[in-house]
Formats: C-alpha cells, sequence, structure tokens
C-alpha cells in the first residue's frame, strides 16, 4: 500500500456539498490515527457511472496532485481505492464571508 493510498474506514462522510455526473462531494474527517482527524472535502465516484476510462482518468488526477504541495493549492491527503467506492480524499477549505 503507497503513503498515499487509504483505507476506507479512515475516512467519514459527513455533510453532503454537492453532486456532479461522476460522484457527489461532502465534508467530513479523516484519521490520520486513532485520536487526530483532520476536515476534509472527500469526493465520492459513483460506481455506476465508472467506466474503465473514467476510473483511470480519476487515477491520473490522483498520480498529479499527490506530490504537490504549495500554500495556495489545496492539500491531497490520499485515495481510498481498495473498495468500492473510489474516494479523494482532499483539504477542506473553509470560506469565509468577507
Amino acid at each position: 500500500m503507497q503513503p498515499w493510498e487509504l483505507k476506507h474506514d479512515k475516512v467519514e462522510l459527513q455533510q453532503k456539498l454537492g453532486e456532479g455526473a461522476f460522484g457527489e462531494v461532502f465534508s467530513g474527517r479523516l484519521a490520520l490515527t486513532k485520536r487526530f482527524f483532520v476536515s476534509a472535502a472527500i469526493k465520492v465516484l459513483k460506481c455506476d457511472a465508472m467506466t474503465k476510462e473514467k476510473v483511470q482518468e480519476a487515477m491520473n488526477e490522483v498520480r498529479v496532485i499527490r506530490n504537490l504541495r504549495h500554500e495556495n493549492i489545496v492539500r491531497f491527503y490520499g485515495v481510498a481505492n481498495r473498495q468500492e467506492p473510489l474516494m479523494i480524499v482532499m483539504e477542506l477549505v473553509k470560506v469565509r464571508a468577507e
């Protein structure tokens, strides 16, 4: 298992934030340890809408973003890809009203 591969039981979905043709986005939490969680945005890909090409496209997205580290780029935590549904887990950015 690669460092960017996550176990599904470490990802907790909370509130649905949006939906698209290939999945839904939720706010939630990622357990980094038994006692330490981080807030996360979780893209849950719809398995019935996923062709082999779409799964490959999602994994290509993971390959591009997994090594990016910059203060102006949303942090990538990992992907839960060992079972369905495929979940891409990223930093949850809180937008504040001005």
